[in-house]
């Protein structure tokens, strides 16, 4: 065996778990408390709907 082994090592190529990670857009989620109780929840509803600030439980209690 005259002729060497070359090596099988890829020069180069990096991993693709070390890239970083995609960059999210900022959150549409906002805090917000009940009018009704007071429970703090969030929500991504418009601020120009009248029932926006209002939690599910008190919403559902119509």
């Amino acid at each position: 065996m005259s002729n060497k082994r070359k090596s099988k090592k890829k020069l180069g190529v990096k991993c693709q778990c070390q890239d970083p990670a995609v960059a999210r857009p900022p959150s549409l989620l906002r805090k917000v408390q009940c009018k009704k109780c007071g429970m703090f929840f969030t929500t991504n509803r418009d601020d120009e709907r009248n029932d926006s600030d209002i939690c599910l439980n008190c919403r559902s209690r119509r």
